[in-house]
């Protein structure tokens, strides 16, 4: 039985507004981070010392490469994270606000996530 938490789902890059707008149309500038919902639940149980598993999927460009060093930089294993030719990683922009944030996904890689490896469940 696997020692670890298995977690599937979205490793993506967030583009937040460097400042607080109404909406999208009034940012000037943006700065990248790293995302995703399941990326960022391993993230927290790592620095907690759970051992976990990211199944996700990038693409094979700049944003992707930029991904997978942070996660290394860290410390989480990367073996399980696709990276994809064909397919651009997926980015989320984000309206800073004092409300309910405003927000266009371009999602791509994040959805070519391959079938689960027996030996991971």
């Amino acid at each position: 039985m696997p020692s670890y938490v298995l977690v599937i789902g979205e490793l993506l890059i967030d583009a937040i507004s460097c400042e607080y707008v109404d909406h999208l149309g009034q940012a000037a500038s943006l700065s990248l981070h790293p995302g995703g919902s399941a990326a960022n639940f391993c993230r927290f149980l790592h620095t907690y010392q759970v051992p976990t598993r990211l199944v996700a999927a990038v693409g094979q460009d700049g944003l992707g490469r930029q991904l997978l060093d942070h996660l290394r930089t860290i410390g989480l294993d990367t073996s399980h994270v696709a990276t994809v030719a064909q397919h651009a990683t997926t980015l989320i922009v984000v309206g800073r606000t004092k409300g309910t944030p405003d927000f266009i996904p371009y999602r791509d890689a994040d959805a070519q996530i391959a079938p689960i490896a027996d030996d991971l469940i």
